[in-house]
């Protein structure tokens, strides 16, 4: 696992950490696991998750301060939603399945705990997603299901809403 190499890092994400995540969503394999299908709906979804970066609610994993991962706690503005919250995570296909999606969870989830005082998280993710064996390892527990929510080619796919108590 990278994670143990001392030239792995976490930190709050900054405005440029939307460059590398911008590059793998137009990566088509790792696109589909978002609710975005052309260009300008990546477009229009990119400002809105990097620029959490405002609030720190946005983490950047880094190897040899590259940036390897991102994940966002999207914060609800709504008194009555402020103690839960939407989280969104994306891994360089080239370091997935090294441990940055586990350290990207982790992390946002002490964050959202300590820092913000949240109660709840949640992720939404399409069935057979990569990051939903993470999910359920970091404590998530799926809490509603929607078959055939999109189409993926000839196929349908689930989608998943998943909630951490913290």
């Amino acid at each position: 696992m990278i994670t143990d190499d001392k030239a792995f890092d976490v930190r709050y994400s900054r405005e440029l950490d939307g460059m590398p995540l911008k590059s793998w969503l137009e990566d088509l394999t790792v696109r589909k696991e978002f609710p975005i299908k052309t260009d300008q709906e990546l477009n229009s979804f990119l400002p809105n998750w990097i620029g959490f970066y405002r609030f720190k609610s946005c983490l950047s994993a880094t190897y040899e301060d590259k940036v390897v991962g991102v994940g966002t706690l999207l914060l609800m503005p709504y008194r009555k939603l402020l103690h839960h919250c939407l989280m969104y995570i994306a891994v360089d296909p080239n370091w997935q399945g090294k441990g940055v999606g586990t350290a990207l969870v982790r992390n946002l989830k002490h964050l959202a705990k300590s820092y913000f005082h949240l109660e709840i998280m949640y992720a939404e993710i399409y069935s057979g997603c990569k990051l939903e064996s993470i999910l359920k390892k970091q404590g998530f527990e799926e809490t509603l299901r929607q078959e055939k929510y999109v189409k993926d080619g000839q196929d349908y796919r689930a989608r998943v809403v998943m909630e951490a108590r913290l």
